[in-house]
C-alpha cells in the first residue's frame, strides 16, 4: 500500500531515493525533472554552467544519454517516449553540502503539437522509493490532480535542520517546462 504524501514527513537517515513517472493510455513523451536548490531557492553555483548542471532532465541532443548532476548525486533514466516510466536516482550522501532542496516535476514534451494535458492519460503517477522512505512508497497521481496542466511541480526534497525531509507542492503549469524553468529562475532554448 502507498503512503499519500499529504504534508511535510522528515525522511532521517535517508541515503537514497527513487522516483518514478509512470503512464499510460496516450502515446506521449513525458519527462521527469530534478532541480536541486539552495535551501533559500537559489541556484546552485556561481557560474551558469554549475548552475545548469543541477537541473537534470532528458538531452535534447541525445534523449537516451545519462544525466547527471555533479558527483552523480542526482542522475537521470534516460527519455522514455509514447508510455511508459522514467526515474531519477537521488543519492543524499552526494549532494553538494550547499544544496538544500530538490525540486522534482513533469512535463509533456511537445505539448503545443500533440494539445496534451495530464488529464488525457488513462493513469500518470510518481512514487518515490528508497532507502530511508518510510514504511511504502510515496505516491503521488497526477491525473485527477493536475488535470488541465502541461508541466507540474510535483514533490520536493528539502533539508531542515540537517534532516531531509519530504513536501508535496502540486503547482501546476499551462506552458510545459518553459513555465518551470521561468519560475526558478532558468532560460530555456
Amino acid at each position: 500500500m502507498a503512503l499519500k504524501l499529504k504534508k511535510q514527513t522528515a525522511l532521517p537517515g535517508i541515503k537514497s531515493a527513487r522516483i518514478s513517472l509512470t503512464w499510460t493510455g496516450n502515446k506521449a513523451d513525458n519527462d521527469l525533472i530534478a532541480i536541486g536548490l539552495t535551501a533559500s531557492g537559489d541556484k546552485v553555483g556561481s557560474t551558469e554552467q554549475e548552475q545548469e548542471s543541477y537541473v537534470v532532465m532528458y538531452d535534447l541532443d541525445d534523449p537516451s544519454r545519462k544525466v547527471a548532476c555533479p558527483n552523480d548525486a542526482i542522475v537521470y533514466s534516460g527519455d522514455k517516449q509514447d508510455s511508459g516510466t522514467e526515474y531519477i536516482d537521488v543519492y543524499f550522501d552526494r549532494l553538494a553540502p550547499e544544496v538544500g532542496q530538490i525540486v522534482l516535476c513533469a512535463a509533456i514534451a511537445n505539448w503545443q503539437d500533440t494539445k496534451q494535458t495530464f488529464g488525457t492519460f488513462d493513469s500518470c503517477s510518481l512514487e518515490v522509493t528508497g532507502d530511508g522512505v518510510p514504511n511504502a512508497p510515496i505516491q503521488i497521481d497526477l491525473v485527477g490532480n493536475q488535470s488541465l496542466n502541461t508541466a507540474v511541480v510535483f514533490f520536493k526534497f528539502f533539508k531542515l535542520e540537517n534532516t531531509w525531509s519530504a513536501e508535496p507542492v502540486l503547482v501546476g503549469y499551462e506552458e510545459g517546462f518553459e513555465a518551470i524553468a521561468a519560475a526558478y529562475g532558468f532560460a530555456t532554448a
